[in-house]
């Protein structure tokens, strides 16, 4: 097998371990994920998602410890609202995973392309993630833990943003990266740092406490806010701002920017936003039973996935012509609609507010890689028009 480099390194048409790599998909700061196919008997094949641990960090234990501690996790999840975990291992000192590979875009892309969703998506989106958050958070739908300790009942995915929610040609909706998931314990786990994205974080998580369930609840609310609004509902412009309007609960009630959404919908999402975790909904199963006079007709999610599809198709037009122009990203950023479970990249430090703990802030709508991929095609095109245009101009001068 050939080594294994870090970010930019080209193994497509190589093998690693039962996989032969196929393209590469994206990087963040601690893994990098490539589709590849794996291949069996009787001309058995099968495509996934497959993400590697950096170079830097494979002979760190502790992050190898919580790279298969991630996979263990994830892997007893099975729900169709999950993106599943196929396998775990290493392969010359390289931990890996593979995932289920999504035919399709993350919700961060559809929302760079619609700004805002009409309610009808909104509400796809609601019940489908609650669903699959009852599933992750309740122990009596699934098989419990193994190999964790006592007392665990259930897990809190503590990442729940738009760059974690794939969508498929289909219309699907899944949930993927449990990369900081943790088991929920009776006894406090306090954490040495808090990790995340600022804008999707709850109260509790940003104040470093004891999580539960309804952290999850809160950021879900943050997502169908955007979704539903077309913008965060405490962004201040910068961290420390955010992290204040969270804790404080200052927004803008949904009633007064979501298009066409009930009003018993924009309370439910409104009371999921609630600084006061007390005051939010119980439980992923409770939310899931107030949404079901909200649920959609199956045409909704037939037309997101016919959304997703052109969004697909668009991208990978756009990367036909970077390459026939010979501007294909060297580097192999993750082209928009590449449909994987994808790592994404933070920051190199985390920041700090005043006193408050450290946080890995991700601010998703300034993501470089990938999502610049349309602009790119944008630039490139008008390049060559404009080359065009000279050749022409000149051609009338001489004759």
């Amino acid at each position: 097998m050939p080594e294994v480099h870090g970010p930019g390194s080209d193994l497509i048409g190589t093998s690693f371990g039962p996989y032969t790599i196929v393209r590469r998909l994206g990087v963040g700061g601690m893994a990098e994920t490539f589709e590849a196919v794996r291949c069996g008997p009787e001309g058995f094949s099968q495509r996934v998602c497959l993400k590697l641990a950096l170079p830097f960090l494979r002979m760190d234990k502790e992050f190898v410890r919580l790279f298969e501690r991630e996979a263990r996790l994830a892997a007893k999840l099975r729900h169709s609202n999950i993106v599943g975990v196929l396998d775990y291992g290493e392969v010359e000192g390289t931990p890996y995973m593979t995932l289920e590979l999504v035919d399709g875009v993350d919700l961060l892309t559809l929302l760079e392309a619609q700004r805002r969703l009409d309610f009808e998506y909104v509400a796809l989106l609601a019940v489908e993630l609650a669903k699959g958050l009852s599933h992750a958070h309740n122990p009596h739908s699934r098989a419990r833990v193994e190999g964790l300790a006592a007392g665990i009942d259930g897990i809190v995915h503590r990442d729940i943003s738009p760059s974690n929610v794939m969508l498929s040609r289909q219309g699907e909706v899944l949930l993927t990266d449990f990369g900081l998931a943790k088991a929920i314990a009776g006894a406090s786990r306090i954490q040495s740092a808090v990790k995340g994205k600022v804008p999707y974080m709850s109260p509790e998580q940003l104040r470093n406490e004891e999580l539960d369930p309804r952290s999850d609840l809160f950021s879900l609310g943050v997502v169908l806010y955007e979704s539903a609004a077309g913008t965060r509902p405490f962004d201040g412009g910068s961290d420390p701002a955010t992290i204040m309007r969270i804790v404080d609960g200052e927004r803008t009630p949904l009633t007064e920017l979501a298009r066409g959404a009930p009003e018993r919908f924009c309370r439910l999402v409104d009371q999921l936003l609630e600084p006061d975790r007390e005051r939010r909904p119980r439980s992923a199963p409770e939310v899931v039973d107030r949404l079901d006079e909200f649920a959609p007709s199956p045409r909704v999610q037939r037309r997101l996935g016919e959304m997703v599809s052109q969004l697909t198709e668009d991208s990978m037009h756009g990367a036909e012509l970077l390459a026939s122009l010979g501007a294909t990203d060297r580097k192999g950023s993750k082209v928009v609609g590449s449909g994987v479970d994808v790592v994404r990249a933070g920051p190199s430090e985390p920041t700090e507010a005043s006193s408050a703990p450290k946080v890995e802030a991700v601010d998703e709508r300034t993501e470089p890689q990938g999502r610049s991929a349309n602009r790119v095609v944008i630039v490139a095109v008008a390049v060559v028009a404009g080359l065009l245009a000279a050749i022409v101009a000149w051609t009338l001068r001489v004759f």
